[in-house]
C-alpha cells in the first residue's frame, strides 16, 4: 500500500482479536484507565485501537465499539485526510505535520510523545486537540497508551481574552486622553470632553461585563434570570 507519511500495515484480524484479549486481560490497567475522565486508546504496533476506556465507550454501542476496534485515531476522529489512502490514518501527505501521528511515532521509539492537534473534520468542524503518547509493555508486546484530551473551548477562551484585553486597553486610553484634554481645555469644550470620557467608560464597564457573564458561561456558572418584556 501506497504512503506519503507513517507505515500504511495493518494487523490482521486475527491479531487483532489477540491482541484485545491479552489487554483485556489486565483488570488492574483497565480499571485505571477507566478512570480517567479523558480518551485513553491503546494501540497496537500499527496504531490500530485494541482498548478505549470508558470516557469514549459511554456512549457507543456494542456495535459501534466491535467497528471500532482495529480502527486508528483519526479515522475515528472522522479526520478529513484519514481515508485518502488505502493505507488509512497516518499516510498522506498531511499526516506528516499531524501531532497525533507524531506522538504515536515517538512513542514507538521509547520516547514520550507530547504534541498539540488539529484535526478538521469531515464535516468541516475542527479539533483542537492535546495528545500524549507513551510506551507500554503487556506480556512482552509493546503498545501505545494514547490519551486525547479536547482544548477547543480553551483556545477559544484565549483568543476572546484577548480581544476582550486589546478592546478594554483601547477604551481605557480613550478615557485617559480625555483626561489629559480636561487639562488644558477651555471652559467651553469641558462639557463635550466630560460627555465623550463618560460615554468611553460606560463602554468599559460593558466590555467588562459582557467578559464576565462569557466566563460565567463557559464555566457552566450562569445563572439565568426570567424577565417580562
Amino acid at each position: 500500500m501506497k504512503t506519503f507519511y507513517a507505515s500504511p500495515e495493518k494487523s490482521s484480524e486475527v491479531e487483532l482479536k489477540n491482541q484485545q484479549q491479552v489487554v483485556s486481560a489486565e483488570y488492574l490497567l483497565n480499571n485505571t484507565l477507566d478512570s480517567i475522565p479523558i480518551y485513553v486508546f491503546i494501540l497496537n504496533k500499527n496504531r490500530q485501537i485494541v482498548f478505549v476506556n470508558s470516557a469514549f465507550r459511554e456512549n457507543l454501542s456494542d456495535a459501534d465499539l466491535a467497528r471500532l476496534l482495529g480502527s486508528r485515531p483519526g479515522e475515528i476522529l472522522n479526520c478529513v485526510h484519514s481515508d485518502e489512502l488505502e493505507g488509512g490514518c497516518g499516510t498522506s501527505k498531511f499526516c506528516a505535520k499531524c501531532g497525533a501521528v507524531n506522538a504515536i511515532l515517538k512513542s514507538q521509539k521509547m520516547k514520550s510523545g507530547i504534541d498539540e492537534c488539529r484535526i478538521i473534520q469531515k464535516d468541516g468542524n475542527a479539533l483542537d486537540l492535546l495528545v500524549w503518547a507513551n510506551q507500554i509493555k503487556i506480556k512482552d508486546e509493546s503498545f501505545t497508551l494514547f490519551a486525547v484530551t479536547d482544548t477547543s473551548s480553551q483556545k477559544r477562551r484565549r483568543a476572546l481574552e484577548r480581544i476582550f484585553f486589546h478592546d478594554v486597553l483601547n477604551t481605557a486610553g480613550s478615557v485617559r486622553g480625555f483626561i489629559d484634554l480636561l487639562k488644558t481645555a477651555d471652559p467651553d469644550e469641558v462639557e463635550e470632553l466630560l460627555n465623550l470620557a463618560e460615554f468611553s467608560i460606560n463602554n468599559l464597564i460593558e466590555e467588562i461585563n459582557s467578559q464576565r457573564l462569557l466566563t460565567l458561561a463557559e464555566s457552566d456558572e450562569l445563572v439565568l434570570s426570567k424577565h417580562k418584556f
